[in-house]
């Protein structure tokens, strides 16, 4: 019994060992794709880099589709860290679409948060003082004001100064880009301890829904305005009126003096 199991176990390790037959089927081992170097050298163009790492991200956004069709998606990290030290060369050279590359991309960036803050900074800095550049312009509006709360944010006085330096070099007809470098401020001024920070976002939004208000951003900040002055706990519910799911008119005047739940629901 023991020559037979013992012969068995030979026998199951040589089939596993063994090179597959031709005819059966079998998985192909994964090979992890090439290193940026080993494709493009030490020294690749910024031209490159982008082309190299559009065609990865593609892939990347096709690999993220496929696992939402699974019932126990896993994120995939993008390829963005590994090219992260060559667009930051770039963009410590001055290569201005670098920079725009650093700030959109930061977040996938495996930095210390204090170098990633002063690259970021760097890179804000850097776009603002080329001028009026619409998408450079834009790009250093989204970025102080999408990060406005992150640990990697630059301060709140310095964002400030270079959204209200930026203002003046925006195209005056370009309406839309100059709200967007307003709201960035109220970002700002929002994140702002104390209440001189709040009363700036107040006014900011004022002048927003009222200079702005046929823009993207006026229309934020109407709405924005709106919930300050009337939705914050402890205020008088304003009236509306709508339609129930039945179609029938409803106010929420008929209701005075009684508890009212409302659910809001929708699609976007």
């Amino acid at each position: 019994m023991l020559r037979t199991s013992l012969v068995c176990i030979a026998f199951i390790s040589l089939a596993c060992s063994a090179p597959m037959a031709s005819g059966q089927v079998g998985a192909e081992p994964a090979t992890a794709p090439k290193t940026v170097e080993a494709i493009l050298g030490n020294s690749p163009t910024f031209e490159q880099l982008q082309g190299l790492f559009d065609k990865r991200y593609l892939e990347w956004t096709e690999i993220m589709k496929a696992q939402n069709d699974l019932e126990e998606p896993q994120w995939v990290p993008p390829p963005s860290d590994e090219f992260f030290p060559y667009f930051q060369k770039a963009a410590m050279a001055g290569e201005a679409d670098a920079m725009v590359w650093v700030l959109d991309n930061s977040w996938t960036s495996s930095m210390p948060r204090i170098e990633l803050r002063d690259l970021k900074l760097h890179c804000v800095q850097g776009l603002a003082e080329l001028g009026g550049n619409k998408h450079y312009l834009k790009t250093v509006a989204q970025s102080l004001m999408n990060e406005w709360d992150s640990e990697t944010a630059v301060s709140w006085s310095t964002a400030d100064q270079i959204l209200r330096e930026l203002n003046f070099k925006a195209d005056v007809a370009d309406l839309e880009t100059r709200a967007l470098l307003l709201f960035a401020r109220y970002r700002v001024h929002e994140s702002r301890p104390g209440t001189m920070g709040d009363a700036l976002a107040l006014q900011i939004l004022k002048t927003l829904a009222k200079d702005f208000a046929n823009t993207g951003s006026g229309s934020q900040a109407k709405g924005l305005l709106f919930r300050k002055q009337y939705l914050q706990v402890g205020m008088r519910a304003p009236y509306f009126s709508g339609e129930d799911v039945d179609g029938n008119p409803i106010s929420l005047r008929d209701y005075k003096g009684k508890v009212v739940y409302l659910v809001f629901w929708g699609f976007w």
